[in-house]
């Protein structure tokens, strides 16, 4: 019978903080062992193998094992590698698969603190950042964004790494509460004045507040550079992030073929387990739809879980849009309008309050289900809110919905402002919807 200190100790080390003597990443493999077990003893007794073909995920998780390896040795040295990883990546496939990664993560803040008050000045701020990442990504944890971000900001102004860090969270956490698009992009373009942050889930926020905020060309020279060094690197999951956000750029500025190459290639690098996964299917499921390929678009929803992407997680919202759009386009509208709903009921709920299209695609499904008073009140709050952040093409979408929606000559006025919005844009794709919309209308009058 084991001593309760003993007990203590053992699972201790089990946590991957406890760095050199860590057991977790092994004792993760027990869920690739257990399915082929019988496979293992019957070469033991008769010889011949097992293939890795029958082992679940193994090359996900090889892949997982092995980034902490090269992260250390091709990157600048990073102390604090084991509880960024914790938290970020290597909180474990099992927590993960059964929605367990909450109170894990909570357990990591608390001894981050614990490391916090012991470490040094630049160990500290790095510890920080990254809690600070932590309870940005994890919506369980926002609760503790505004002291968090507040204290990091404070303690990391004029220190020459972590002050840009600290203006990039900044800037996103302002995004989020409704700070106009202007602000937000201008602030990013300062940090980044001098080069990347030397925190790569800082740079990638940076960039990502840069394909929000439409400074698509910024955005660009950004992706990139980070894509060519990635690849350098063979950082493969860090490439699906970034493949990623480059097909949203491209997308947005209605280059299909060249959004549809980079979503495929980051479908392929992610894995099962992507942390970005639900964007990264949304995206795909976006490019579908523009391509007309509405069967490919259900199969990626039936590929990757359905309900499993849709639980409440961050970046879901991106995800619960995408499928609601498909729902709708495939004429199950009440489905689509419920993930569109729900959708902008997570957002509140967290008090994000960014306008984003989950109001524009709700207009037309109300208002096809005939619940137009309903309709008309969601398409003014959301031109409203997309008036406030100035992005120009969310602008556009939210006119272009009221547009529709509200008819007559306020309507007409709508849509035709909407055309003058991205007509002379380069998003010609963009500029297509109203245009059809505009001529419809003056066709009917």
């Amino acid at each position: 019978r084991l001593s309760e200190n003993h007990m203590d100790h053992d699972a201790h080390l089990l946590r991957r903080y406890a760095e050199e003597n860590s057991e977790a990443a092994f004792a993760e493999l027990v869920a690739q062992v257990a399915p082929v077990y019988d496979g293992i003893v019957k070469c033991f007794k008769e010889g011949g193998g097992v293939s890795y073909s029958e082992f679940p995920h193994f090359h996900a998780d090889m892949r997982e094992l092995s980034a902490p390896i090269f992260e250390a040795t091709l990157l600048e040295h990073r102390p604090a590698l084991h509880v960024q990883r914790a938290f970020l990546v290597a909180v474990g496939p099992v927590a993960r698969e059964h929605g367990r990664v909450g109170p894990l993560r909570v357990e990591v803040v608390a001894h981050g603190e614990q490391q916090l008050a012991t470490a040094d000045a630049e160990a500290a701020l790095e510890l920080e950042a990254e809690a600070l990442t932590l309870t940005r990504v994890e919506l369980s944890l926002r609760h503790l964004v505004e002291d968090r971000l507040a204290g990091f900001e404070r303690r990391a102004a004029g220190h020459p790494r972590y002050e840009t860090v600290a203006r990039i969270h900044g800037a996103s956490e302002r995004m989020l509460r409704g700070k106009p698009a202007v602000e937000v992009a201008d602030e990013i373009e300062a940090a980044l004045a001098s080069g990347p942050p030397s925190d790569p889930y800082a740079f990638g926020m940076a960039i990502d507040l840069l394909v929000k905020t439409e400074r698509d060309d910024a955005a660009a020279r950004w992706l990139d550079l980070a894509i060519e060094a990635a690849r350098a690197y063979g950082f493969g999951l860090r490439l699906a992030s970034l493949h990623t956000q480059r097909a949203i750029v491209e997308l947005g500025r209605g280059v299909v073929g060249n959004a549809e190459l980079d979503v495929q290639t980051a479908l392929r690098l992610a894995g099962a387990r992507h942390f970005m996964l639900p964007r990264i299917v949304g995206v795909a499921i976006q490019v579908a739809l523009e391509r007309g390929e509405a069967e490919a678009a259900a199969k990626l929803v039936e590929d990757h879980g359905g309900d499993n992407l849709a639980r409440e997680r961050v970046l879901v919202d991106e995800y619960l849009v995408s499928r609601g759009r498909l729902r709708i386009a495939t004429g199950d509208v009440r489905d689509g309008l419920a993930d569109l709903l729900r959708c902008g009921e997570i957002l509140h709920s967290y008090g994000i309050v960014r306008p984003t299209d989950w109001r524009s695609d709700a207009v037309g499904a109300l208002a096809e289900l005939g619940e137009e008073a309903r309709a008309e009140r969601l398409a003014r709050e959301g031109v409203a809110a997309a008036r406030a952040f100035g992005a120009p093409r969310a602008l556009a979408r939210s006119l272009r919905a009221a547009g529709r929606v509200i008819g007559g000559e306020e309507g007409l006025e709508l849509l035709e402002e909407a055309v003058s919005i991205v007509e002379p844009s380069p998003a010609r794709l963009e500029a297509a919807y109203p245009l059809a919309d505009l001529g419809t209308e003056l066709i009917e009058r």
